[in-house]
């Protein structure tokens, strides 16, 4: 049974959760619409004076890869799954025509995205040890020659270029199986080194590259003991992270959460592991030290659907907005609201702006 004191407890928390959106619903009432550009402006500002500290380290995600040329989780679970029942179907020599393939690889991208960490254990099991090596050649089909670049990933390079009275970014945690950061690092020459498993290290005159959820570069040969990397791909690899909280990439991404600030690019946050992680790291000090860049959520509204008060719908967006700010920041994270992707870049250019 719960003590008096936890029911006492349990009531404030709930009273507390009701102030807070009664209290964001109020302020949404009377906001303007742009008040959210001033505190981009000033958290852009922080994480300026963070980088010219030596104190701001990256968190990386998908996003910054898909300009350059690498599909979203969906697309490769698609391209896998399409690759997978072709090669069944080869073997059991069905034939179909080029168009019954079109029309069966449009249908299956189509409905693909319902349990993809379920799906790719299926996969994974099915493709056995060409699995790899078919993820790899996915994950890089729409990569040759000089591709491979875009803004983005060109503004993280300079951001990441040496200062001359200091170091600027002191590491970075990517959750990307591709090496499109380490192929641009090399056009800068920037000195770096990719870690993938737990006796990996990195010296002082090395920006460290942490691939927290495995590592899939185009010349493995390059690198050493990569078979130890952790590929973070099935829903047996994703559970065995999830339960180990000593585990090499569990503490990496915890060591960088409690002593540095982060500015994290191309994530969306859903991440159940990375999300508690964020938790554990903020449960003491309650501050609100990370930033994340994220794309603004806009309600699309067709005026031929329904009538409604334009006035309204803007108002109910800024408080949806609001919510989804309020609950990041109960994870320690101060959001950089954007409204296009393409606005990513000319903030990275201004925090390195003097």
């Amino acid at each position: 049974m719960k003590s008096e004191s936890d029911t006492r407890s349990l009531i404030k928390d709930v009273y507390n959760h009701e102030y807070t959106v009664n209290d964001l619903v109020n302020k949404g009432l009377i906001h303007d619409n742009d008040n959210w550009k001033e505190l981009r402006k000033e958290r852009i500002n922080e994480i300026k004076n963070i980088y010219k500290k030596d104190e701001l380290a990256l968190f990386l995600g998908a996003g910054i890869s898909k300009d350059a040329g690498i599909g979203d989780w969906n697309d490769l679970m698609s391209d896998l799954l399409i690759l997978m029942i072709m090669k069944e179907l080869e073997q059991k020599n069905i034939k179909i025509t080029s168009q019954e393939a079109d029309f069966i690889i449009k249908q299956i991208k189509e409905v693909n995205n319902k349990s993809p960490l379920l799906q790719s254990a299926f996969i994974k099991a099915t493709l056995g040890d060409s699995f790899e090596e078919s993820l790899a050649n996915l994950l890089y089909k729409n990569i040759s020659g000089d591709n491979g670049n875009s803004k983005l990933l060109d503004s993280i390079s300079k951001l990441c270029l040496k200062r001359r009275a200091g170091v600027g970014v002191k590491a970075i945690v990517t959750y990307n199986f591709d090496d499109l950061l380490e192929d641009n690092f090399d056009k800068y020459n920037i000195q770096y080194h990719s870690l993938y498993s737990e006796l990996d290290y990195t010296t002082s005159d090395k920006l460290g590259i942490y691939h927290v959820h495995g590592f899939l570069p185009r010349h493995p040969s390059q690198y050493e003991k990569l078979y130890e990397s952790l590929l973070v791909f099935s829903e047996d690899r994703y559970h065995s992270l999830y339960n180990d909280p000593y585990s090499w990439t569990n503490i990496t991404q915890l060591n960088f959460l409690r002593e540095n600030t982060t500015l994290m690019i191309g994530l969306s946050l859903t991440d159940p592991n990375l999300r508690r992680i964020l938790s554990i790291a903020n449960r003491k000090n309650k501050m609100k030290k990370h930033y994340a860049i994220m794309r603004r959520k806009n309600f699309k509204y067709d005026s031929n659907d329904i009538n409604i008060n334009n006035d309204i719908l803007k108002k109910v967006n800024i408080i949806n907005n609001d919510l989804h700010e309020k609950s990041f920041e109960q994870l320690g994270i101060n959001i950089i609201w954007v409204e296009d992707y393409n606005d990513i870049s000319n903030i990275i250019e201004d925090i390195i702006a003097k």
